[in-house]
């Protein structure tokens, strides 16, 4: 039995076949009859109505508990955001029952992170102090700067509830000497302290009067560097510092009840390593251990004592892998270990272990990252093999600058549990007798390639739901003419992210149909792809989400998505919601919201709505703004620098057919290219780049209408 939405589906498909012949992706919609475009846009208002309205669909059927939960997910990427309370007001527009939420749920506005001097800055201040209840907070801010001056004053009665301080010395030129709070305040609920260049006698100073970090003055650091404490009532559980000499090492081996461990070797300091880490009978209880470029001895000595650790991060010379790949089986929970080989010319006594490698370990994560010198050297048979096989839980492996070869990508494939897999920077060239590789891990479902494009076209997977690419040409001169992502090699994907570098070269684009999200981050390939979709409206036929993180052609992106909508294929998606790096004008988003929607809507012409329609402008020097922010359409505030003479410019006429406009895309885009980004390719901008402004991901859709 056809449901009552398929129906609508189909009657909405049957209104658009009278009016595509009548359209000419103009933006002018007067030479379609009147009455059906009317019938056929308030119908598309109804059946939206009608499907918000249903349970199945509805977010407001969703427990609250799970609702928040999901909010709280998203929050999450904006931590670090000095906008984060802004984007929280944002959501509370959606309805009132997440405005609710959001107002009531104090978890959310516990981070008080002072960095940018905003205009609204004391207003967000008071609302996440407001908002946020009797809960403990986390205060962030930059010492003595002018900042935390403006609103010390509403901070002040909260001071009692920061639980967690994060100081950062203040670079910039501050127009005070002094800091309202630091080091002669006392926090009483303080219970964790990070700081970042902050001078030593300052943060003692800071713990000298807090009862639950007294005793530990003596671990500052002489040098400013980051350091970081936590307690559990008069317990340290967590440090972080660098340190210079054993005499430190033996101090925080001392303090029992730690779990969590950061320590780095301090190179600008002479300190001693000879001495013997001092001999304890009671084992390390660290769950988590970062170790960097201590020497390899001190940190054989700490892991073979260590009997609870969970997650690995250490820094070590390449030579000392053997002693590693020994030592590891022993670390019976261990789960995650990320390793970074370096090439280290300090003297160092190799320490191997006679233990048996062949024993299955816990391990779930690997990360392998080789710096600047040992990136060429083949370290498969030293470490990477060895790892692989004794991890055979393994669900997430990345590797960083490394040289893979056939044995490797063979070790990988027998990985049953593999879910992800990550090549950042490493090197495989398919040889002239090899077909391009077919990762193998039956469960493999994400995988992520930066680097060189020759690692691209050397693998696939047959089980990879999302792949995430950001490529570059491994030589000036090895720049493809196509990049493809064919059925034969990605037969599952429903995900795909790809970014190029900086150049004009029109590619030749290639996706699998299976696709539902797209997103593109270089403009290079976002102009090619989009054109390509507009050319053939009928390819990837599920494509319901694009997401661009550069400026598009707003002219070409208008005719792809109008061709899209009226094309005569019942079975092709219409893209429903598009994901901008920065937000676009009124006279972009509404028209572009209610295509999205399904509405067909006069708008802009393309020619106002191209990168020639809108050259002079760019070219006035009288007008203020930066490239990023005329491409979009609405100038900044940013002063101009001195407009060079331009050289030549366009003299093609901008076409009116719509056919026309994409048949000469490509040469009117490498022509403009060349006058918007000239140091890209010949020297002095006309403009700055970007306004320095943060960009802010904005989503545009069918709740965007205004």
């Amino acid at each position: 039995m056809q449901r009552p939405e398929q129906s609508a589906d189909g009657q909405m498909f049957l209104m658009r076949s009278h009016i595509a012949p009548f359209y000419n992706y103009s933006g002018d919609t007067s030479d379609v009859d009147a009455e059906i475009l009317r019938d056929y846009n308030l119908s598309i208002g109804l059946l939206a109505d009608a499907r918000d309205k249903d349970p199945r669909r509805s977010l407001e059927c969703l427990p609250n508990e799970l609702l928040i939960a999901i909010i709280q997910h998203v929050v999450v990427g904006w931590l670090e955001s000095s906008r984060l309370y802004q984007k929280l007001l944002d959501l509370t527009l959606v309805n009132r029952k997440w405005a609710n939420l959001i107002l009531k749920t104090q978890s959310l506005w516990t981070r008080i992170t002072l960095r940018d001097n905003l205009e609204d800055l004391e207003a967000m201040t008071a609302v996440a102090l407001e908002l946020s209840g009797d809960c403990s907070l986390e205060l962030a801010y930059q010492v003595k700067s002018d900042i935390i001056h403006k609103v010390a004053y509403l901070l002040q009665p909260h001071l009692h509830r920061v639980a967690h301080l994060r100081l950062i010395q203040y670079y910039s030129e501050s127009t005070l000497d002094t800091d309202p709070f630091f080091p002669r305040t006392i926090f009483p609920s303080l219970r964790e302290i990070s700081t970042a260049g902050v001078p030593s006698e300052s943060v003692i100073a800071l713990l000298s009067q807090h009862e639950a970090f007294a005793a530990f003055t003596n671990l500052v650091p002489d040098t400013s560097f980051r350091f970081n404490l936590a307690v559990k009532g008069n317990q340290l559980l967590s440090i972080g510092l660098p340190v210079s000499t054993m005499v430190t090492v033996n101090q925080i081996v001392d303090i029992t009840p730690l779990k969590h461990v950061f320590m780095h070797r301090f190179h600008s300091a002479s300190g001693d390593w000879v001495t013997e880490l001092e001999a304890r009978r009671h084992s390390l209880g660290w769950q988590e251990l970062e170790i960097r470029q201590v020497p390899w001895r001190v940190t054989c000595q700490l892991l073979s004592r260590c009997t609870c650790l969970v997650s690995l991060t250490l820094t070590i010379d390449w030579r000392e892998t053997p002693a590693l790949v020994k030592l590891i089986p022993r670390l019976a929970v261990l789960e995650h270990i990320v390793i970074e080989l370096v090439w280290d010319t300090s003297p160092h006594t190799l320490v191997i272990s006679n233990e048996d490698t062949k024993e299955e370990t816990r391990i779930r994560t690997i990360g392998l990252v080789l710096d600047s010198h040992t990136s060429r050297m083949d370290i498969t048979t030293d470490i990477l093999l060895p790892l692989l096989r004794m991890s055979q839980h393994l669900e997430s492996l990345r590797l960083s600058n490394t040289r893979l070869s056939k044995l490797t990508l063979t070790e990988i494939d027998k990985l049953k549990r593999l879910q992800k897999l990550v090549f950042n920077g490493c090197e495989y060239e398919l040889a002239s007798n090899e077909t391009r590789h077919i990762l193998a891990s039956p469960n493999l479902e994400i995988v992520e390639l930066r680097g060189s494009i020759d690692i691209f076209e050397s693998l696939g997977s047959t089980t990879a739901s999302e792949l995430y690419c950001e490529l570059m040409p491994s030589t000036t001169e090895n720049i493809p003419e196509a990049i493809k992502v064919s059925e034969q090699e990605w037969p599952s994907l429903s995900v795909f992210s790809l970014g190029t570098g900086a150049t004009t070269k029109v590619y030749d684009i290639g996706l699998v149909n299976s696709l539902e999200r797209l997103t593109l981050s270089s403009r290079s390939i976002a102009t090619a792809t989009i054109h390509y979709l507009a050319i053939h409206p009928t390819e990837l036929p599920l494509l319901d989400t694009l997401e661009l993180y550069t400026c598009p052609e707003w002219d070409i992106l208008f005719i792809m998505l109008e061709k899209r909508l009226l094309v005569q294929t019942s079975n092709v998606k219409s893209i429903e919601r598009i994901t901008f790096n920065r937000d676009p004008p009124p006279t972009i988003k509404q028209p572009l919201a209610r295509l999205l929607a399904g509405h067909i809507v006069s708008r802009p012409s393309n020619y106002e709505l191209s990168m020639l329609g809108n050259l002079d402008a760019f070219l006035d020097a009288d007008l203020p703004g930066c490239t990023q922010c005329h491409l979009y359409l609405r100038p900044c505030n940013r002063p101009v620098n001195t407009m060079p003479t331009i050289k030549s410019r366009p003299t093609s006429i901008y076409p009116a057919s719509a056919d026309e406009i994409l048949r000469t895309q490509a040469a009117r885009y490498i022509q403009l290219e060349d006058i918007y980004f000239p140091s890209r390719f010949r020297g002095r901008s006309y403009r700055h780049s970007a306004c320095g402004g943060t960009p802010w991901l904005v989503e545009v859709s069918r709740y965007s209408m205004g």
